[in-house]
């Protein structure tokens, strides 16, 4: 096996693959995904940050909570505050989604 190289997909605009990958992947590789992602402008990758939040394991929501917030897109902040409905009692998962929509707002007042 020639190891999983998430960088190297998001650099080469392989989103689908990486979307593709996102159901089978454990949480270290979910939060690898959700980093290589936060630094990319494209489609693709806000696409596949947004397909991790629906995963069931926790440590993988957060890694793209933070993503998303990284990126800064305005359009994240719905599928955030739905998650953040979804939450329960997470007080955790909560801080982080507020700390992701203040600076997505802030991103936008620059």
């Amino acid at each position: 096996m020639f190891g999983f190289h998430p960088d190297k997909l998001v650099k080469e605009g392989k989103f689908e693959k990486l979307e593709s990958e996102v159901a089978k992947l454990d949480a270290e590789k979910c939060k690898q995904v959700a980093e290589a992602c936060a630094s990319s402008n494209e489609d693709g990758a806000y696409n596949v940050l947004v397909s991790i939040l629906d995963k069931e394991d926790r440590e993988c929501k957060m890694a793209a909570i933070k993503a998303l917030g990284n990126q800064g897109r305005s359009s994240a902040s719905t599928h955030l505050m739905h998650l953040m409905d979804a939450s329960g009692t997470d007080a955790e998962m909560k801080k982080a989604i507020e700390t992701a929509l203040e600076q997505i707002h802030s991103h936008h007042e620059s």
